[in-house]
């Protein structure tokens, strides 16, 4: 009794498909009511990965309540919206269209919602399916219980098969009729009692990993979360310009930087031409300033300081006004991957607001980041 407990108990873990990767699904019995309350831990199944916005396991879960209770009309509701939402459209019309021709009373309120759909999708290809990460992740788990399952079976059958040997072997013995019957129907009795007393320490252990299994497999389900969000910052049009409000000040300096060279280098030749000329000076006096390359220099000079101070205003002026648009215009955070439901975008701002006091009158910038 204990050991058809055991097997019983073994049978239902391997039903179970709290364990990852491509989802079992069992056999429809012919019990209907063993059928629905298999497909009622599905069906929750399916809600869970609906919830966590796993479409695939989601579908996967409805497709077995459908395949175990076919007629379900919630379960093919959420099939085909799975299958929807997982750009399956091939599979998704084929089950809107079924909703639409059930003639069952609560389909009728079902049936406007499905028609929208299924005109919505209507030649839409299928997209592929996505990656399933617990397939690789969870593969020597599945081997595993495959194995624990087969070693169970395994040993039942072995039960059977030993029990039937033993009323073969008891049923000749009586038929041979010799020697001591009791003594020699005792010694079967205790070999069949040692043999059975070993396959059931093995399977208590076999059903004991089998519920390991099943306990670290429920664990990370109800652990799995969906993917963490991926954000990345995208620059707002205002802080554009001030990018490029800050390229173009680079390269203002740039030439400022040039100017200031150039004209350090027309000073040191400004300097040895004044001593040139005074040298004239003293020869010819005919030379004066007005027209001596001193005086040319030293107007080249002074317009190249000039160009070199106003580079230098208007470089710091753009650079400023750069490094100000690009606090000011922020960045938008835009969700790349993840979660289905994405966060509220982080934006930055700012305000420009009057200030009046009794000392006097302006304006306050306020800025959000």
């Amino acid at each position: 009794m204990k050991m058809r407990i055991l097997f019983f108990f073994a049978i239902l873990l391997t039903t179970t498909p709290a364990i990852a990767g491509k989802m079992h699904c069992p056999k429809a019995h012919a019990d209907d009511e063993e059928n629905r309350k298999i497909a009622r831990r599905y069906f929750q199944m399916g809600k869970t990965f609906s919830e966590k916005g796993d479409h695939r396991k989601s579908s996967e879960s409805y497709e077995c309540v459908l395949k175990l209770v076919p007629y379900s009309l919630n379960a093919r509701v959420l099939f085909a919206k799975a299958l929807d939402a997982l750009g399956q459209y091939t599979r998704a019309r084929e089950q809107y269209e079924l909703i639409i021709a059930d003639s069952a009373e609560e389909a009728e309120a079902l049936k406007p919602e499905a028609r929208t759909r299924l005109a919505a999708i209507k030649g839409l290809a299928d997209k592929p399916l996505p990656k399933d990460e617990d397939d690789e992740t969870d593969e020597a788990t599945s081997a595993e219980l495959k194995k624990q399952q087969e070693r169970v079976r395994q040993l039942e059958l072995e039960r059977e098969r030993e029990k039937k040997e033993l009323e073969r072997r008891l049923k000749d013995l009586e038929k041979m009729g010799t020697g001591n019957l009791d003594a020699q129907r005792k010694a079967l009795l205790d070999e069949f009692k040692r043999k059975e007393a070993e396959k059931m320490k093995e399977m208590e252990e076999r059903i004991r990993r089998l519920q390991e299994l099943e306990r670290l497999a429920a664990e990370r389900l109800r652990n799995a979360g969906p993917p963490r969000p991926v954000y990345k910052e995208v620059a707002t049009p205002l802080r554009k310009v001030g990018i490029g409000l800050m390229a173009g000040g680079l390269l203002l300096g740039v030439a400022t930087a040039g100017a200031g060279i150039y004209s350090y280098m027309e000073q040191t030749n400004f300097q040895q031409t004044m001593i040139n000329d005074k040298n004239l000076w003293k020869v010819d006096e005919s030379v004066v300033w007005d027209s001596s390359e001193s005086k040319k220099l030293y107007n080249s000079i002074n317009t190249l300081n000039a160009v070199t101070i106003g580079l230098g205003v208007v470089t710091g002026i753009v650079v400023a006004s750069g490094v100000a648009l690009y606090f000011v215009g922020g960045s938008n955070r835009v969700l790349v991957s993840g979660s289905v439901e994405p966060e509220a975008p982080k934006k930055t701002g700012w305000q420009l607001l009057p200030n009046v006091g009794p000392e006097g009158a302006g304006f306050v910038l306020q800025t959000t980041w």
